[in-house]
């Protein structure tokens, strides 16, 4: 049991890290992996939140792979229900700031602007 527990913690962990890198990118304007960049557009499309796209497209993947017979584990299922639930608590929050497209040259040095 205490090692079932760990390894479940160990995965909302890895599942947290991976949202808050998708957000990273996101928020930093480094451009978008190509599954979220159809998240994207699902959110100007249907005016979602990129979490609620990401659930989305999560379940109508994994209804298609058990019609065509492919084993679900449970980490499938945490997968496709948690990153994108971790990525609306993070971006909704405002945990990981905003980078302004803004540069402003002060006294040599370049500065980013950020914005929370």
């Amino acid at each position: 049991m205490k090692q079932m527990m760990q390894k479940v913690i160990r995965l909302f962990i890895g599942l947290f890290l991976y949202a808050m890198g998708i957000v990273l990118t996101i928020n930093a304007n480094l451009g978008l992996a190509p599954w979220d960049v159809f998240h994207q557009g699902m959110t100007h499309l249907i005016s979602i939140t990129m979490g609620q796209a990401s659930i989305a497209v999560g379940i109508i993947l994994v209804l298609l792979n058990a019609v065509l017979g492919e084993r679900l584990g449970w980490g499938t299922l945490f997968n496709m229900l948690f990153i994108g639930l971790f990525m609306d608590l993070i971006m909704l929050n405002h945990l990981i700031p905003i980078i302004n497209k803004t540069v402003r040259k002060n006294f040599n040095r370049t500065v980013l602007c950020f914005r929370y």
